[in-house]
């Protein structure tokens, strides 16, 4: 049968702690991680919410603006509050007039909504009643050879009802730096008459979002994005994507990103705003770090107490079983003591009163065959002096009897017989019979 060697109730201790500490301490590690995580993801959640909202108030605020600037233009007032008189309608007369006085009145007019507002917007004013066109653009030169009527938008636009209309971001060809704006037009009718004076076209510099963002921190801009409702990218920092689907370019996966949206007001925009989760979790690395740490140092300081517990258990054992081996060689007097007062130490307390009764039993069993041999020893020489004393006394009968000595061979013969009869041990009676010879 092949011997299996045992496993040392050492190394259970050792297992059995390291199992019942290790396990929890892994499972709360574990579950610590995730769930300090899943906060993190919903912190930034909430935030990236609050940002969203944030921004989108702005954005709100400037479109509403292109459209408050193009209604004040169109139908404001001056200083004069009666609707009759002329010079109520500084944008009209222009339209109706076209002359110097009136061009100036007009342009310091669109010249305040501009200076007022960041000086983002550019204001177009293109005269339908055959006079000249104003253009006013505090920071970008205009292009006076583009035609506006040749536009697509723009003949839709003269052809459909509608008196306003909003351009979602594109080129404005009107500026010589060809820059990306959001453009609102609204057409301009005589209060008086109702006919169609002119078009005017209130632009705005698509990086006015980079004003309103400039709270946000440098990587949440790049991953800020407006959509239209066509799902085509209305803002974005890589310009190049403007006007393309977001669905095919830069849609971020959700399973790898925390991604919120938030819809505007105004438009029927939608803003995108959205974190990776490696970087979301950079905060929950560290955390982790702090985590495995503590784990490693619980787990050593597991392992520093399973050994001190099993070596306080043990020694006491290997005390009793080299005892035991002790007892077993006979070395009675070589037996330890054991300090323990738990249930080994009882168990040792036993043992050694029963090694201490085994040396008693057998010492005196050695004491025993010792007089046991020792009676044997009598015995055997009780048994050989009186056959010595027989050959001897036979040695000497022989000796007589070749010498002739007859008197002598009778006494000897006499004696030996006398012997042999006092020897014998048949019994303690004799017959009379006996007793007489």
């Amino acid at each position: 049968m092949k011997h299996v060697r045992p496993f040392r109730i050492k190394y259970k201790i050792m297992v059995i702690c390291m199992t019942v500490i290790i396990l929890p301490v892994l499972v709360m590690t574990i579950n610590s991680y995730y769930s300090s995580e899943r906060l993190l993801a919903q912190n930034y959640t909430t935030l990236l919410n609050d940002l969203a909202k944030q921004t989108n108030i702005r954005i709100d605020e400037f479109l509403k603006e292109i459209e408050k600037i193009s209604l004040l233009a169109s139908n404001g007032l001056s200083d004069n509050l009666s609707a009759t008189h002329e010079g109520s309608f500084p944008i009209q007369d222009f339209l109706r007039e076209g002359d110097e006085q009136h061009e100036i009145a007009a342009y310091n007019i669109l010249m305040n909504y501009i200076m007022m507002k960041d000086r983002v917007f550019s204001i177009y004013l293109y005269n339908m009643n055959g006079g000249q066109d104003l253009f006013v653009s505090p920071h970008q030169p205009i292009d006076p050879n583009f035609k506006v009527a040749n536009e697509l938008w723009f003949k839709k636009f003269m052809h459909d009802k509608d008196r306003t209309i909003t351009l979602t971001t594109r080129i404005d060809e009107q500026l010589e730096n060809k820059i990306l704006a959001v453009s609102h037009a609204r057409k301009i009718h005589d209060v008086t008459s109702g006919k169609l004076l002119g078009v005017i076209v209130v632009s705005i510099d698509i990086k006015f979002i980079e004003i309103v963002n400039r709270n946000l921190q440098e990587g949440l801009r790049s991953r800020f994005m407006i959509v239209d409702e066509d799902d085509k990218i209305v803002y974005n920092v890589n310009e190049r994507l403007i006007g393309t689907l977001f669905r095919d370019n830069v849609r971020p996966p959700e399973s790898l990103n925390v991604v919120v949206t938030s819809p505007l007001s105004q438009q029927k925009w939608t803003t995108y705003l959205y974190m990776p989760l490696d970087e979301l979790t950079a905060d929950g690395k560290i955390l982790g770090r702090n985590l495995v740490t503590l784990a490693i140092v619980i787990v050593l300081f597991a392992a520093v107490i399973s050994i001190f517990l099993s070596h306080v258990i043990t020694t006491p054992i290997k005390k009793l079983l080299r005892n035991i081996a002790l007892v077993e060689k006979g070395q009675f007097e070589q037996v330890e003591p054991i300090g323990s007062r738990d249930e080994i130490g009882h168990l040792s307390i036993r043992f050694n009163r029963m090694s201490h009764e085994l040396k008693r039993l057998v010492e005196r069993m050695q004491q025993e065959e010792i007089e046991k041999a020792k009676a044997e020893m009598r015995a055997l020489h009780d048994q050989i002096k009186p056959h010595f004393l027989y050959n001897t006394l036979g040695s000497v009968k022989w000796i007589a009897s070749m010498q002739q000595a007859d008197k002598i061979v009778e006494m000897t013969d006499a004696l030996i017989s006398m012997l042999r009869y006092a020897t014998k041990s048949d019994g303690t009676l004799v017959t009379i019979r006996e007793e007489l010879e």
